[in-house]
């Protein structure tokens, strides 16, 4: 393992012949690729513009072996609540670049503190939520959802609320605005993106890895399990790129986090009501 450190934070690449080739993208990334949509800051049309080239860029540099499929479904000169599934921290990357709409993403507020996105976030005008808060963020995502919508905006909303894979439940924040902004849920399911970054598993950083994501129909006020058990097959199902599997003995326990496990898997679900549970005796 190879560790390099860049303004931005520490990475680390599994080959030395791999290093210039990741660190120039993760340059690219965290500092000269993000000036343009700094520039663009107080436009938010040009900032949406300038924000899908800079992602094109940076997953060129990353040369992602990606699968894209149904782009061609979709009415895109409306707005939609896109629903993505999560699992990479650069999972808005993929939507910015190819998601032919301007964007607003649902952000946690603690995003605000990181080096290079964090102050363009609210200037921008990204919805900043604070999940742990949830009366509080369901406000705030109603009210940002339906101004962003109101301007043209597509908000995108990763539903399960972590990356920490697959197993975790949709929070059905989402669909409410959705019905409250008057528009349909555009779903989109991604898988592979934990690969290329392990943030915050892993400082690893890998090129050329299978990426796959696919626009399913947009539709009118889905119910949130069953999108979410649809979401799911499809990604488990796709032969190009492996999901992520959530092990909190692996990755954590993750206890100051609000998210929940789906009913799909009960063993991993009572696994962590246990481990809740005894955390609430403590």
């Amino acid at each position: 393992m190879t560790y390099f450190k860049l303004p931005g934070g520490r990475f680390a690449s599994e080959s030395r012949r791999e290093l210039p080739a990741l660190a120039a993208a993760v340059v690219r990334f965290m500092g000269a690729g993000s000036r343009a949509p700094r520039a663009a800051v107080g436009d938010a049309l040009e900032f949406a513009a300038k924000s899908a080239e800079w992602s094109r860029s940076v997953l060129s540099w990353l040369d992602i072996d990606l699968d894209l499929t149904g782009t061609d479904q979709i009415d895109w000169a409306r707005p939609h609540v896109i629903v993505a599934l999560h699992e990479g921290i650069i999972d808005p990357l993929f939507l910015m670049a190819h998601l032919p709409v301007p964007l607003r993403f649902v952000a946690r507020t603690e995003l605000k503190d990181w080096p290079v996105i964090g102050p363009i976030l609210e200037p921008s005008g990204q919805i900043l939520i604070e999940p742990e808060q949830p009366h509080s963020a369901a406000r705030t995502l109603l009210r940002g959802g339906r101004q962003a919508v109101a301007a043209g905006f597509s908000p995108v909303v990763f539903a399960q609320g972590t990356l920490l894979g697959i197993e975790t439940a949709f929070q059905p924040g989402a669909f409410a605005l959705a019905r409250a902004a008057g528009v349909e849920v555009l779903p989109v399911v991604i898988a592979g993106t934990h690969q290329v970054y392990e943030w915050p598993f892993s400082p690893v950083v890998r090129r050329s890895r299978p990426v796959h994501v696919q626009i399913l129909p947009s539709r009118v006020n889905p119910k949130p399990s069953e999108l979410e058990s649809e979401m799911r097959h499809i990604a488990l199902d796709n032969k190009h790129a492996p999901v992520r599997r959530f092990d909190p003995i692996r990755d954590g326990w993750w206890d100051d986090y609000r998210f929940s496990i789906s009913a799909d898997y009960p063993g991993l679900a009572s696994q962590m009501a246990k481990h809740r549970s005894e955390c609430v005796r403590a």
